[in-house]
């Protein structure tokens, strides 16, 4: 199951500007549940203020087993309990991010049972399978005399899956491309790429906060709308369903000048804006597929372990 840990409550409580004072510096926070927080740190009366390109947080000081400098970080410093090869470190003594995991076959078809569309229907082959227990419709309408199953064989996937959940997972036979992810696939991943996934932003060893997959398959693809769904910063969610227009990834690949909410300082290189404005149809598209997104946002009920430097937000309404 999803990896949240007790960070997801604390991600995002501190919206202010990151301290920059004599005590601040660059390094890792080893917690006693293991996971590694990495930012500016600023020790506090009560613990650790951390900052990184996904916000900030306060750590209570009785959580931290140690912490690391990065300038104080050679090699042969490495923790005996986490070898190197788990965890490298970068030429500059930085341990880079865990690669996101690839998504099973079931957790893809998670995700597409989530946000299926129902009106007007998607185009693609549905299928509800019979056991020796009947079919998935059946079954419902025997628990719920209420239950009416919809016409649509696309609209009846929708409802099982609302309704029985992982229950009726395998009983669900869905072949195609779903309209949510092919146009996050086509039109708005190449731009999350070039914009996002590069070195010293979000890409490669040198990835800071979060960590974009390099490849182009579809596990790929799917991985990305994953964590795009997840990261909620200071200046709050990346994909913001409730609100679409207060969606912090389009502040992020527009121009400085014409953002609402400020990207944090890239550690290398600099930002790569990939609208002019709110006017640009490219702006537009990404906008109006963030309208498309179910809303509230669903439980994908995944099981895929997340890496410890995703936080996924709650669902809306929560």
């Amino acid at each position: 199951m999803l990896r949240t840990g007790w960070i997801v409550a604390l991600l995002a409580l501190v919206a202010s500007p990151s301290p920059a004072d004599a005590d601040s510096f660059l390094g890792t926070l080893h917690l006693r549940d293991g996971c590694p927080l990495r930012g500016q740190i600023t020790a506090t009366d009560d613990g650790y203020l951390l900052s990184n390109l996904a916000g900030q947080i306060r750590v209570p000081g009785d959580s931290v087993e140690r912490v690391v400098r990065h300038a104080d970080l050679p090699a042969a410093s490495q923790p005996t309990s986490q070898p190197a090869a788990s965890q490298p470190a970068t030429a500059e003594g930085r341990q880079t991010l865990d690669i996101f995991p690839r998504l099973g076959a079931d957790d893809i078809k998670r995700l597409k049972l989530a946000e299926l569309q129902t009106d007007p229907p998607e185009r693609v082959q549905v299928r509800l399978l019979r056991t020796s227990e009947g079919n998935p419709l059946e079954i419902l309408q025997e628990r719920d005399e209420t239950f009416t199953p919809p016409s649509d064989p696309v609209a009846q996937a929708a409802a099982v899956y609302a309704r029985g959940g992982d229950e009726f997972l395998d009983q669900i036979s869905l072949r195609g491309e779903t309209r949510v992810f092919r146009t996050f696939r086509r039109g708005v991943l190449p731009f999350v790429t070039k914009g996002c996934a590069r070195a010293g932003c979000h890409g490669g060893p040198t990835a800071q906060a979060f960590r974009l997959p390099s490849g182009k398959g579809e596990a790929d693809a799917f991985a990305t709308f994953v964590i795009l769904n997840s990261v909620d910063g200071a200046n709050g969610p990346l994909l913001q369903r409730e609100r679409p227009t207060d969606s912090v990834l389009l502040d992020y690949l527009l121009p400085p000048e014409e953002a609402s909410a400020k990207h944090p300082e890239v550690a290398r290189g600099r930002l790569a804006p990939q609208f002019r404005d709110r006017a640009d149809k490219q702006y537009e598209l990404v906008l109006d597929w963030i309208r498309t997104l179910r809303r509230p946002k669903p439980d994908y009920r995944l099981e895929a372990d997340l890496p410890a430097w995703l936080s996924p937000a709650a669902p809306a309404g929560e």
